[in-house]
């Protein structure tokens, strides 16, 4: 019985998704040749659409706006009262030394 609805329920997903759809690997990434999205198979019936930007047409203002949104997220996090970086700060205490070599064995 569970094996019949397990067959019903990916026949449903089939008819749905299309996540059993297994394309080959792309042989560009063997020569290290640029792709272009419209060659690769299944993008389109993913939701890509060509208008949307590429990572070679941003002019990396996106890049840098995320890098500066991440080092102000690093410094406020630095700065909460409970983190662990700011109670702990790089100045550790005095590590204790371990005793010499042989000062156990003279009690």
């Amino acid at each position: 019985m569970i094996r019949k609805q397990r067959e019903c329920v990916l026949e449903k997903v089939k008819e749905i998704s299309r996540s059993h759809i297994v394309y080959p690997g792309l042989k560009e990434f063997e020569t290290q040749a640029s792709v272009k999205p419209e060659s690769i198979p299944g993008l389109r019936e993913a939701g890509w659409d060509p208008s949307q930007p590429t990572a070679n047409d941003a002019d990396g203002s996106e890049e840098d706006s995320l890098q500066e949104t991440l080092r102000d997220l690093l410094t406020a996090i630095r700065k909460h009262g409970s983190a662990w970086v700011r109670s702990h700060s790089r100045s550790h205490p005095q590590r204790k030394r371990a005793p010499a070599r042989g000062a156990c064995d003279r009690h």
